[in-house]
């Protein structure tokens, strides 16, 4: 493992038990997890088109963002609404962004 990889691994250990010992910091941390999946939401469907293109350190960074979010979107499974001949909206990312942003009012 990289130096960086083990770094984040040990911020990632120290906010876990810094949530487990108040139910605030729970709900901090929470919102905090809930806020990082809207940014990286985001960032899935800005990148997915073009992830041929990213560097290899990169792209194993965005697999494992892609195969969550495909596995958030095969749960939440809605056909596309269609807007015109050729346009059509996902709405299961919709639907998984408005939760995430009733996570971060909670």
């Amino acid at each position: 493992m990289k130096k960086l990889d083990i770094v984040l691994i040990a911020v990632l250990i120290l906010i876990a038990f810094a949530a487990i010992r108040s139910l605030f910091s729970f709900r901090m941390v929470l919102q905090i997890a809930a806020g990082t999946m809207v940014i990286c939401l985001f960032l899935y469907k800005q990148i997915k088109p073009h992830k041929h293109a990213l560097f290899t350190g990169n792209r194993k960074w965005f697999s494992y963002i892609e195969r969550f979010y495909d596995w958030v979107f095969g749960i939440v499974s809605v056909s596309p609404m269609r807007l015109g001949p050729n346009l059509s909206i996902d709405l299961s990312a919709i639907i998984v962004l408005i939760i995430l942003v009733i996570l971060l009012l909670f």
